[in-house]
């Protein structure tokens, strides 16, 4: 469960998100 990983593994919870963006606010 890695914040940063999301950038590999694009999760749905941020797919509505722009590519390259980290929730790192979340």
């Amino acid at each position: 469960m890695s914040w940063t990983r999301t950038r590999a593994a694009p999760s749905p919870t941020r797919r509505a998100e722009p590519d390259g963006f980290q929730p790192l606010s979340r």
